[in-house]
């Protein structure tokens, strides 16, 4: 972003000739770091520019008719995302490109119905009609897979990469650091999520057939990792995030309910094996998040490291708890609204607040089975 607010700078620097400077934007956070860089530089601004006619009667915000053939008297500076809009309107207006105006994001050398490419080397391969890509940086690649779409706003700063497989729609507002990668495997749905947020340096592989509908926050911090396999579906109003340096991996084939809370803290990883079926209201957390301090020592009495490992065909129950320093083996069931920490074995099941081994040697199915012989062999086993 520094990039950005530099060249944007000096490129009205240059070009205002003591012109009044508008800027466009009412609510645009860049648009408030480039009005105080200005003042800083003794620079006054006369106002903002807001297509939004509610914005447009406060004090110092105009709508874009204040450009009609008055660009002896405006320079105007947009530190927007690349709208053809404002382009368009700028170019009716008699506006020159630097000259006229300051816009990061109007470069393009390359504007296709499946190729995009701009100055500042970012390029968009596969069709994106229905997004709105918003390059603060350099370097970026974004591929769409045959019959893919992408849809939302997507701001990325640079040197990331976004892959979206074959068949695969993506539907999300989209924050993106540097160095990021995400990559959405074959006929996978995400649709109408709120936020999606890869901060630097940061990765989120998934696999095909991910269904994430109706989704709330999903966050990778900086460093972090988010993993998940094929065939998983997330359901509504969920929530994943790590922080810095932390991991997620949540395997093949597993069925997670609504409101499902998964947060990977501090450092720490959370692994949920293949074929989980989780319910609704589930939260697994693998750190306290916040420090707890001996008042008399100063000593943090939570800082380390505490991980969450959860095997392979596990059943968790509605409105479960599993808390750090948990491990659960393969073909275990939790019963609902069980609080669950600590080292437990594989096909048995647990229950209470908190939870404790109610019984041994179980075996459970996903799909209704009449027999026991209807379950995989790999789930049927003796608890150790």
């Amino acid at each position: 972003m520094r990039q950005v607010v530099d060249e944007i700078i000096e490129t009205t620097l240059q070009n205002y000739k003591g012109r009044r400077i508008l800027i466009w934007g009412y609510k645009s956070y860049l648009a408030n770091i480039i009005e105080a860089v200005l003042k800083d530089k003794g620079i006054d601004i006369f106002g903002r520019i807001d297509s939004n006619k509610v914005f447009s009667k406060l004090d110092n915000v105009y709508t874009p008719d204040i450009l009609c053939e008055s660009s002896l008297n405006y320079y105007v500076v947009i530190p927007l995302g690349r709208y053809k809009s404002i382009i368009n309107c700028l170019r009716e207006n008699k506006y020159e490109r630097d000259i006229d105006y300051s816009y990061f994001c109007d470069c393009a050398i390359s504007e296709e119905e499946y190729y995009y490419e701009d100055a500042h080397g970012n390029r968009i391969i596969g069709y994106s009609e229905n997004a709105e890509f918003v390059f603060l940086g350099y370097d970026d690649l974004v591929e769409i897979g045959k019959g893919g779409n992408i849809a939302g706003k997507i701001t990325m700063n640079s040197n990331s990469h976004i892959t979206i497989g074959n068949g695969t729609t993506f539907e999300a507002n989209l924050i993106v650091g540097n160095d990021v990668q995400i990559t959405v495997g074959n006929d996978g749905d995400i649709y109408n999520s709120k936020q999606i947020i890869a901060r630097d340096n940061s990765k989120i592989i998934i696999g095909d057939g991910f269904e994430y509908n109706d989704g709330g926050l999903f966050k990778c911090d900086e460093g972090a990792e988010v993993t998940i396999g094929d065939n998983v579906i997330i359901r509504s109003d969920s929530y994943i995030s790590t922080q810095k340096n932390s991991k997620i991996l949540i395997g093949d084939g597993c069925d997670i309910g609504t409101e499902f809370r998964c947060l990977a803290p501090y450092e720490t990883s959370l692994k949920i094996g293949n074929e989980c079926l989780i319910s609704w209201g589930v939260s697994i957390i693998s750190h306290d998040a916040h420090l707890i301090f001996n008042v008399e020592t100063g000593d943090c009495i939570n800082k380390a490291k505490k991980n969450v490992d959860i095997g392979e065909h596990v059943w968790i129950g509605n409105n479960c708890t599993v808390l750090p320093t948990t491990s659960i083996g393969g073909g275990t069931v939790i019963g609902a609204g069980s609080i669950v920490k600590g080292s437990f074995p594989n096909n048995c099941i647990l229950a209470g607040q908190p939870a404790r081994v109610v019984r041994r040697d179980v075996a459970w199915s996903k799909y209704y089975a009449e027999t026991i012989e209807d379950i995989p062999d790999k789930y049927v086993n003796k608890t150790e």
